[in-house]
């Protein structure tokens, strides 16, 4: 797998996914069948999932492929510190788009 180095501008985490719609983990289990504990190593890093897996999760969800980042959270976070960063930096603190 390779490494992103970007974030579409609708793109968010398989767990804010599951949070904007209201779904604890034991909603989703009862759902989909994926227990907490596996659902937590998802969120943490759902780059490695399988097709079934993320089309359940989406499909619940009520999102797009698209809409999600296909990676590790962590890299999700460092890549949005690092976009804010840019845009701050180069509208001199001003936020935009």
């Amino acid at each position: 797998m390779t490494t992103k180095h970007f974030i579409k501008p609708n793109e968010i985490t398989i767990r804010a996914a599951r949070i904007n719609v209201g779904l604890s983990p034991a909603d989703v289990e009862r759902e989909t069948g994926i227990r907490p504990g596996w659902l937590e190593r998802i969120e943490l890093n759902c780059g490695d999932i399988t097709y079934g897996t993320a089309l359940k999760l989406v499909k619940l969800y009520g999102r797009r492929f698209d809409d999600i980042f296909w990676g590790r959270e962590s890299d999700y976070h460092r890549l949005w510190r690092e976009r804010t960063l840019t845009v701050n930096t180069a509208t001199n603190g001003v936020a935009v788009g």
